[in-house]
Order: C-alpha cells, then sequence, then structure tokens
C-alpha cells in the first residue's frame, strides 16, 4: 500500500502529539523491537524514562519510574499487552495507557478489554496509524477519557 499521500498529515499529527504531551514522562513497552528506535527518537531523551519488551518488565519500570503515559503493544515479547494494561490501571487507575493492537486474532484478544472498558486507556489498531486514529487516541488521553478505536 503506498502511504506517501499520507505523509503530510502524520507529519502534522506527530507534531500535534509533541504539543500536547510536551511534559510528560513516557514508558515505551513493545514487543516489536522495531518499533522501539523510532518512537524513542521522536521524543526528548528525558521524556522517555523506559524501555520493556516484556509484562514483567513493564511492570518493573513504572513502579520505579513512574511515568504519565505507557504506550503498550499486543503482543509483547514476553506476556500480554492486555493483561499489562489491566494490571498498571489496577494499581495505578490515574495512569494514561496507549494500547497498540498489533497482529493476528486481534479481535479475540480485543473483546476482553472491550468488557470493561478503563478511563484513560486508548486503543488503537496497527492498521490504522497514520489515519489520523492515533491523535484521535491522544487527544483523548489528553482528557483522561478512553478510546477505542473504530475499526
Amino acid at each position: 500500500m503506498d502511504l506517501t499521500a499520507q505523509l503530510p498529515l502524520m507529519r502534522h499529527n506527530q507534531q500535534q502529539a509533541e504539543r500536547l504531551f510536551r511534559d510528560e514522562r513516557v514508558l515505551l513497552a513493545l514487543g516489536c523491537r522495531s518499533l522501539i528506535a523510532p518512537l524513542a527518537s521522536l521524543r526528548p531523551p528525558e521524556q522517555i524514562v523506559g524501555v520493556a519488551t516484556s509484562e514483567e518488565a513493564a511492570r518493573t519500570v513504572v513502579e520505579r519510574a513512574r511515568p504519565d503515559l505507557v504506550m503498550v503493544s499486543d503482543p509483547l515479547e514476553e506476556g500480554c499487552g492486555f493483561s499489562l494494561v489491566t494490571a498498571l490501571k489496577d494499581r495505578w487507575p490515574a495512569l494514561r495507557v496507549l494500547l497498540l493492537v498489533m497482529g493476528r486474532g486481534r479481535c479475540h484478544r480485543l473483546k476482553r478489554l472491550l468488557e470493561a472498558p478503563l478511563a484513560g486507556v486508548a486503543v488503537v489498531v496497527d492498521g490504522r496509524i497514520g489515519t489520523g486514529s492515533e491523535m484521535a487516541a491522544l487527544h483523548s488521553l489528553h482528557v483522561g477519557a478512553h478510546f477505542l478505536d473504530p475499526t
């Protein structure tokens, strides 16, 4: 799929996201290592308080660093992004979480989250990145609401 025409919108959304979360401390909990470097490089170094690829490591970093926002993917290298989100929100209800749902079987995995939507949680499906869904999710998180990608 050629997304070249979407580049101006993607750049605009990135600038908006930077303004919305310029003072936030962020943890990246991603099972896809190829996403870590680009996402981390988009933020000033002092904003990224940790990076984890497993559920257990992410919990440890949140306990130690107390981020304002956690970007989580499902799946993780070890563990489950949905379980991580549930555990984090149980322990720190005010924590904001952006959950990126990736890969096959996502409908089955999403069903568990849909049973109890949590305030301060935004869910974006990987195929929707670059279409504006992630910006809508970030706006929702900024005001403490929840967001579920309409797809």
